[in-house]
């Protein structure tokens, strides 16, 4: 696996916070990240927003102060038994900062 140049890691900041913390303009940066790529870039047109993130954790991947990349973890018996990881969302739009965070893998390194 490709590694994020030294540079480009240090340039990188973490976030990880339950639902309840998140601020209105917070969220929406999520749900507006998510929309992008679920709905809009993979076309595909279900709902995106459930209840299940209200109970979840959010990890939260920014570069430049953008939010690039973002995942939930639900607890264990929101969807399964145990614990799971859901809604991996990597933005690779036409920026110059976005178009390298699939060109770095950083999917691999936000899970």
């Amino acid at each position: 696996m490709a590694s994020i140049p030294d540079n480009y890691r240090d340039q990188l900041s973490w976030r990880w916070r339950h639902f309840a913390l998140f601020s209105g303009p917070e969220w929406h940066r999520v749900l507006n990240l998510r929309t992008a790529i679920f709905v809009v870039e993979q076309e595909c047109p279900y709902q995106e927003v459930d209840q299940k993130d209200t109970d979840s954790w959010h990890l939260e991947l920014s570069y430049d102060s953008q939010l690039i990349g973002t995942l939930r973890v639900l607890p264990p018996g929101l969807s399964y038994k145990e614990c799971s990881i859901g809604r991996v969302a990597v933005h690779c739009g036409v920026s110059a900062t976005r178009s390298r965070t699939r060109t770095h893998e950083v999917g691999a390194h936000i899970l």
